[in-house]
């Protein structure tokens, strides 16, 4: 998945492409910074690392909703068995993650309601502990029930589609 065939010129190899990705996800900074290290462009560096992070993911398929009837109907007797609540398919909350201060055109959205500067993560865990929807996308001013409401398994649940309930705390 990492290895590309090409005629122009040497490609990154997946080793580079990996140890690239672990170098950004480590200690975080510019690609181009990341880049100018190593002798790779900006755009090669973006390119390995968004390449990376979904081999990685569709490797791993570790977050993921249940969404055959077996898969809810194992979650559902979890919850039921831990706490005796029936059709329950996952426990959703919010947290807040500190940011450096956005571009000033932008910057009072993500003023959270705890006066910092941060990104709003919604997750969802099923019985297991295990996350099966996160949701990384929204500044800190950001209300809980506006990220459900607007989340792809938010619209899903709304329709019917899913047969069970999110528990969550009154955000």
């Amino acid at each position: 998945m990492l290895e590309r065939l090409t005629q122009r010129s040497n490609s990154l190899s997946p080793e580079t492409q990996v140890l690239l990705t672990l170098r950004y996800l480590g200690k975080g900074g510019y690609l181009s910074e990341i880049g100018d290290l190593h002798g790779v462009s900006e755009a090669s560096v973006s390119r390995a690392f968004h390449d990376t992070v979904r081999a990685f993911n569709s490797h791993l398929k570790n977050i993921s909703f249940p969404w055959t009837r077996e898969e809810q109907e194992r979650i559902k007797l979890g919850f039921c068995s831990i706490g005796g609540f029936p059709k329950v398919l996952g426990a959703v909350d919010g947290t807040l993650i500190p940011i450096k201060r956005p571009p000033a055109n932008e910057e009072m959205a993500f003023v959270c309601r705890k006066g910092y500067h941060a990104i709003n993560v919604q997750g969802v865990c099923d019985s297991d502990l295990r996350f099966t929807n996160v949701v990384v996308r929204w500044p800190g001013s950001t209300h809980d029930s506006l990220i459900l409401k607007n989340s792809g398994l938010g619209k899903k649940m709304e329709t019917g589609v899913v047969d069970g309930w999110l528990l969550g705390d009154s955000g």
